[in-house]
């Protein structure tokens, strides 16, 4: 990179002598002529003194207004030497940082707190250091402190450790088919089908059966009348409702924040955090809380803002929230049906003083058969 300074010359005949010192091989650049008797050049900064000696300083009133490149550079770090220094400590910081570990995520299906006390205990959490990390032992621990694991991955990419679990699938139940037995509704339902291949069916579709009826008798009968014992054999799928529900209050009570409230600041920096709980300061009150990450350090600021709030109780059109309440009741019942196809949902609306409760409800087909427990 190449250092230019900047000049302002002001005087006559600049063209001139501008002409000159091009002809004598010194560059020139960003040439410009914001007066008639002013000219403002950029010259290269070991040539300085050699530009200048065309404009005598007897004739010209000449400046020095700027540089460029390495120059302005040189200039800007003498004018700014604590700034220079914090850059610089703050890229030794963060390249200090780069070795430990800032965040860990971890995906368990719900069993995330085990796995994190798990890593803890075993020195694999935010501040420990990358270069100490033994991936393979992590993974080997959490197997064996969670029995129901069938095996962990742990892998680092940057400065997170991310964590993934997958649980052991439960066998299914064991069936001695040698032994007579019988298979009974698993809960309430319509008989839509029947596969029957040993024992003798004692239920007909199209028949409503509660939990616990017998479906299916593990008896074999014979053309003259004559019965055995076996191990039944067969089965039987039902169209069964699966019902969610929403609840409507005629009134709400709504919190309304005022203009008074008390505001909380804490950091948290590679596990360490300096907040508190703010606990309950009002008798009603209302928290939000800001954060802000000093990126790319693993600095986190929250400021948690608590406001006292007033109670307003508000009454509401059930019209209104009609068709909010039935997505509700139905979310929660289509969360209930684990993939399995549905009909249309049907819904109801049971009043009482209060409100309304909407209900609904979607159909099914399952299986329905289960053995007698021996």
């Amino acid at each position: 990179m190449k250092s230019w300074v900047k000049l302002r010359i002001e005087g006559l005949n600049l063209d001139r002598q501008l002409g000159k010192m091009i002809k004598s091989g010194i560059t020139a650049k960003n040439i410009s002529r914001p007066d008639r008797k002013v000219l403002i050049v950029s010259v290269p900064a070991n040539l300085k003194d050699n530009a200048l000696a065309f404009f005598p300083v007897q004739c010209y009133n000449i400046q020095t207004i700027g540089t460029e490149g390495l120059t302005a550079l040189a200039d800007f770090a003498k004018c700014r030497v604590a700034l220079i220094l914090c850059m610089f400590v703050f890229t030794v910081g963060l390249f200090f940082l780069s070795g430990f570990v800032w965040r860990v995520e971890i995906y368990a299906d719900g069993r995330e707190s085990e796995v994190e006390q798990t890593l803890k205990d075993n020195g694999l959490w935010v501040g420990a250091q990358k270069s100490g990390l033994q991936l393979d032992a992590a993974e080997n621990a959490i197997c064996n402190a969670m029995p129901n694991v069938n095996y962990a991955i742990v892998s680092v990419k940057g400065c997170t450790v991310f964590v993934s679990v997958y649980q052991k699938e439960t066998p299914s139940e064991v069936v001695d088919y040698t032994k007579p037995n019988s298979i009974y509704a698993t809960q309430d339902g319509v008989i839509s089908r029947i596969l029957l291949i040993s024992g003798t069916a004692r239920v007909n579709v199209g028949d409503s059966v509660k939990k616990g009826q017998l479906l299916i008798e593990g008896l074999r009968t014979f053309p003259d009348g004559s019965t055995e014992p076996v191990c039944a054999v067969g089965e039987v799928y039902a169209t069964v409702g699966i019902t969610g529900e929403s609840r409507f209050d005629d009134y709400k009570t709504q919190l309304v924040k005022t203009e008074e409230f008390t505001r909380f600041h804490s950091l948290q920096f590679l596990g360490f955090d300096s907040g508190e709980e703010t606990g309950q300061i009002y008798a009603h009150q209302i928290t939000e809380c800001t954060m802000r990450q000093l990126f790319p350090l693993p600095i986190t600021i929250t400021t948690t803002t608590v406001y006292r709030a007033e109670e307003n109780r508000v009454k509401q059109n059930f019209d209104d929230f009609r068709e909010s309440c039935r997505q509700e009741a139905l979310s929660y019942a289509l969360s209930k049906l684990d993939g399995k196809k549905h009909t249309d949902a049907v819904y109801r609306e049971i009043k009482d003083n209060n409100g309304v409760l909407v209900v609904a409800e979607i159909f099914v087909e399952i299986r329905l058969d289960t053995y007698a427990k021996s």
